[in-house]
């Protein structure tokens, strides 16, 4: 079975929580907006602009 109909089939929980994502060169403020055992849902914060490549 692949993997995303594995984390689809996880119940999800809603979920309000402020986090970074961190990548080589670069920290981004998102929001968790729901989670289950297979992962995270974020949405980038709308205050931050992506930086320039």
């Amino acid at each position: 079975m692949p993997l995303f109909e594995d984390r689809r089939s996880e119940p999800r929980r809603p979920s309000n929580r402020r986090a970074v994502l961190v990548a080589p060169g670069l920290e981004v403020a998102c929001l968790i907006t729901d989670e289950s055992n297979g992962g995270v849902r974020i949405r980038l914060d709308r205050r931050v602009g992506l930086p320039d490549t």
